[in-house]
């Protein structure tokens, strides 16, 4: 009666793991499907980002110094994207690279 016991209990163990292995798999398959699908469409945002118009922005860091920056803003159901840039060209020499940050 021992034998059939445990031959029932190792059936029963081996059912669990392949339940909890099957959702497993579903799961990270449904994850990797969403992942891509939001890739491409933070692509196809950040290529209508470029097609906005420039909206003109100040910014003002303290009270003698004010910024001039040209602004694109895109929205949809999932990202919001925004893009600055120099209004003048006088500002690239504080922008010239990313070490200058």
């Amino acid at each position: 009666m021992t034998r059939a016991f445990s031959l029932l209990e190792s059936v029963f163990a081996l059912l669990v793991l392949a339940l909890i292995f099957s959702f497993a798999y579903f799961a990270l398959n449904q994850i990797l499907k969403n992942q891509n699908i939001s890739l491409q469409s933070l692509y196809e945002a950040q290529k209508e980002l470029k097609n906005e118009p420039l909206k003109p922005l100040r910014l003002k860091p303290n009270e003698l110094l004010e910024l001039e920056f040209k602004e694109q803003i895109h929205s949809n159901s999932t990202f919001k994207l925004k893009s600055l840039k120099p209004a003048h060209r006088h500002y690239e020499a504080e922008f010239k690279d990313e070490k200058s940050f």
